[in-house]
């Protein structure tokens, strides 16, 4: 078979490293709103098709794909115009002190323990979803 008529290629890994540094040269800090590039349809597609094609774990033997299947999980939300939510992360939940001190003063009362999740509420941004609409 031809090389330029194959369906897969080898290239160096530092390429892809340096094509996704072009494609965003100034990556959003870790803490703040995102900074949003326009892509091809194409090319999100074909990354999910890349990425998705084997994310089975075997962590008994190190075999770990939880960050690509992360990955293609976000790729996938931006195909339908969502994001995780920048509030929780995409967990859909967030941390409320005073129903956990309540739920705590109250158990003390009857003599048991409280446990985190008493304290645990729906995300106020995404409404407990952990996606909201991307936007700039």
């Amino acid at each position: 078979m031809n090389l330029i008529e194959a369906e897969w290629l080898t290239v160096p890994e530092t390429l892809l490293s340096a094509v996704a540094k072009a494609i965003d040269p100034n990556p959003s800090p870790a803490v703040g709103l995102p900074q949003y590039t326009d892509v091809p349809r194409k090319l999100i597609e074909a990354l999910i098709e890349y990425m998705g094609e084997d994310l089975e774990c075997d962590h008994s033997v190190n075999i770990c794909m939880c960050e690509w299947a992360a990955l293609v999980y976000e790729l996938k939300l931006a195909l339908g115009g969502e994001c995780l939510c920048r509030s929780c992360g995409g967990e859909g939940t967030g941390w409320d002190q005073a129903k956990y001190e309540a739920a705590k003063k109250a158990a003390s009362a009857k003599g048991l323990y409280v446990n985190d999740f008493d304290g645990m509420i729906a995300c106020p941004d995404c409404g407990g979803s952990g996606t909201i609409p991307m936007t700039e």
